[in-house]
Parts: structure tokens; C-alpha cells; sequence
């Protein structure tokens, strides 16, 4: 059986300072002997320790939250494979903008979403209180041509057209959840779910 994971969360309690005496002595044993647990060790302490990095407490918040989007998303999913649901594994609302990227002057929002063979990137400009300009582009193997995209939540049904860069854009789109399908040739290639 693997114990890995009791060992990073007994080296994620020492770094917290919740371990006890009997946990701090058999963690300092077990960074005796393994030298992958000691640089991640080392990194930890970097990353809680350095101005420009968050806190660590912030990064398990966001791990946190984006894994149970995710888990959502899976369980959405169930045994439908026609057509595929997507699975979101980015969302800037929960994790921070990488080192070194220049944020936008306005406070976007955005969101990753991959298929087995498609990816559906979304970029959400706030417009108005209530309201986000959508910016968005289909990418996979059976997006060979220009698709349609649909929105839809419990009020309104919407849609747009991508360009031959399978690029597509709603110039206003209210704050709901919505379910975004993938049509190509009139044949729906992918579905996700987006809660603004």
C-alpha cells in the first residue's frame, strides 16, 4: 500500500505547526531518508515564505475548490459519452495568474475545458453588474471548420458562430448557468457547464 500521501500531510501539519512532538520526531526521520520529501520540504517553506507567492493556506483553498469543480463536473458526466461533457481543470477565479503573465486591465475571469479530444478555452469580461462579454475558442480534431455554439440556462437559449480560427464571441451574456454545447455539421461534439 502507498503511504505517500500520510507523509505530505504529515509534512503539511509540521509546516502549519499543528504536529505533535511524537509526529515532528518520525517526520524528521522520514526526512532522513528521503530526499524527495525534503525538497518538497524546502519548496513549501519557499513558497510560504516569499512575498510573491501566496500563502500556502490560499493555494489549498484553490486546490481545494478547482478539484471539487472538477469532481462535479466528473460525476455530471456519468456514462454519457455523446456527446462528450467537458471537465474543467483551469479557472483563474480559484487560481492565480501565473508569475510573469500580465494581467488585463480588467478583472477577467478564465476558464479551461477539455474533452477527450477537444479543448474549449473561454476568456469572461465583466460588461455591466450582471452581465460578462464572452471570448472563446474551440480547438480538437473534429472542429475542422467553422461550428456553432450554444448557450443555454433556465431563462434564454443563445448562439454563436466561430470564425475560421474557430473563434466565437457573445457580446453579452447574463449571469446564469448556462450549458455550452459544441456543434459541429449540426452534431453537438461537446457539452460544459459554466456558472457565472
Amino acid at each position: 500500500m502507498n503511504r505517500e500521501p500520510d507523509r505530505v500531510e504529515l509534512l503539511m501539519c509540521h509546516l502549519e505547526g499543528e504536529c505533535s512532538p511524537d509526529e515532528s520526531r518520525r517526520l524528521e526521520a522520514l526526512l532522513k531518508t528521503d530526499p524527495a520529501l525534503r525538497r518538497l520540504r524546502d519548496f513549501l517553506r519557499e513558497s510560504t515564505t516569499s512575498e510573491k507567492r501566496p500563502a500556502l493556506y490560499e493555494l489549498r483553498s484553490a486546490a481545494r475548490e478547482l478539484s471539487a469543480r472538477m469532481f462535479r463536473d466528473w460525476r455530471r458526466m456519468g456514462s454519457q459519452t455523446d456527446p462528450p461533457r467537458g471537465l474543467a481543470v483551469y479557472d483563474s477565479k480559484n487560481l492565480p495568474i501565473p508569475e510573469g503573465v500580465r494581467p488585463a486591465v480588467v478583472d477577467t475571469r478564465r476558464l479551461k475545458y477539455k474533452t477527450d479530444d477537444m479543448e474549449l478555452e473561454l476568456s469572461l469580461y465583466p460588461v455591466a453588474l450582471n452581465a460578462y462579454e464572452l471570448v472563446g475558442q474551440v480547438a480538437g480534431p473534429e472542429i475542422t471548420r467553422p461550428c456553432r455554439i450554444e448557450l443555454k440556462s433556465e431563462a434564454r437559449t443563445m448562439a454563436a458562430a466561430t470564425d475560421e480560427f474557430c473563434l466565437f464571441y457573445v457580446p453579452r451574456l447574463p449571469v446564469a448557468s448556462y450549458t455550452l454545447t459544441v456543434l459541429a455539421d449540426n452534431r453537438a461534439v461537446a457539452v460544459v457547464d459554466i456558472d457565472l
